[in-house]
């Protein structure tokens, strides 16, 4: 994804995003939590189990000392 670390602006659907849960996202997208689909997010989508498994490998593999 070309553009910042964290830059939500950056995805076609960030208009979708709420204003109480961006900065909690940009924090997710540059820790490597959330990663997206390409040029979105999906925000109004429910997760997956699968997905959520995935973020919770990805969070087990981050440095908390960041």
């Amino acid at each position: 994804m070309a553009g910042r670390v964290g830059e939500l602006s950056v995805y076609t659907d960030s208009n979708q995003i709420g204003s109480w849960s961006s900065e909690a996202l940009r924090t997710a997208i540059h820790s490597g939590l959330v990663k997206g689909y390409g040029d979105e997010l999906r925000p109004r989508k429910s997760l997956t189990r699968a997905e959520m498994t995935c973020c919770c490998k990805r969070d087990s593999s981050i440095d908390k000392n960041m």
